[in-house]
């Protein structure tokens, strides 16, 4: 094994990670603004708990930790809405 090709490989995936995520949270707060002008609740407790269930049984299929795939989930749907609150204050 070549421990430098190898860690350049999880370079690579740590940044499609990144990438990943400010996309998720980009789309996440085009979907909170719709729910804005729609004048729906910016939470929505029963399509994160969907969320939440497939990370879990994605994860297992993975043959990842499914509590410490929630846990992340969890985390980068936090951050989506606390980056939501800081750009839109009065939402």
């Amino acid at each position: 094994m070549n421990l430098k090709k190898e860690r350049k490989k999880i370079d690579q995936l740590d940044l499609l990670l990144l990438k990943t995520m400010a996309q998720r949270i980009k789309i996440a707060a085009t979907i909170q603004a719709e729910k804005r002008k729609l004048g729906l609740p910016q939470t929505d407790q029963k399509r994160e708990q969907e969320i939440l269930t497939k990370i879990r049984r994605l994860a297992k299929q993975q043959k990842i930790d499914p509590k410490l795939a929630s846990s992340i989930i969890k985390k980068i749907i936090a951050e989506g809405k606390r980056s939501h609150k800081l750009k839109n204050p009065n939402h």
